[in-house]
């Protein structure tokens, strides 16, 4: 078991259950971006302002700003493999989850609620490095942004904190 609590076999069908650490960790105060492929192959990537982990159902849903993910969103309407990356910042313990496909979906009530706790978090998080609130502001409020929810079933865990052990499949 790794620090953060990723047992089991390398992959697993979409929607496996993820662990309540692993969901913990992926709703805390870590930088999100969402990858997926544009119609020309390269990658389209946004910055995502809150997830919204279903351990039980192995799934996670994730608040973007739809003026800054727009071709991201394209990418996942025409059915692109999805990865997401949620870094902390202050020890660069990073997982990466991918799924074959996601959907995007207007954002609801309990979304918009972690969107509020993600924002306190990551505001603590990143002014505790030195940043002050106009950057933090940009980085993680809705700036008054439409929102767009991108919800994924995960079919794998990459553990991508820098040393040993990175870039190695853990399961969901």
């Amino acid at each position: 078991m790794s620090e953060i609590g990723i047992v089991g076999p390398a992959t697993a069908a979409p929607g496996a259950p993820l662990t309540p650490d692993v969901a913990a960790f992926l709703q805390s105060a870590v930088s999100i971006l969402v990858a997926a492929g544009g119609p020309d192959g390269l990658p389209v990537m946004a910055r995502a302002i809150a997830c919204d982990p279903d351990a039980a159902a192995g799934e996670v849903r994730l608040l973007l700003r739809t003026a800054d993910a727009a071709a991201l969103l394209a990418a996942i309407d025409r059915g692109s493999p999805v990865a997401a990356m949620f870094s902390r910042p202050t020890t660069n313990r990073t997982l990466q989850v991918k799924a074959p496909s996601a959907v995007v979906e207007p954002p609801d009530p309990a979304l918009l609620a972690c969107h509020r706790q993600y924002f306190a978090g990551m505001a603590a998080e990143l002014a505790g490095l030195g940043f002050d609130a106009r950057f933090i502001s940009c980085v993680v409020s809705d700036n008054g942004s439409t929102l767009a929810a991108v919800r994924l079933a995960v079919a794998e865990i990459f553990d991508q904190t820098p040393g040993p052990a990175a870039g190695s499949v853990k399961a969901v």
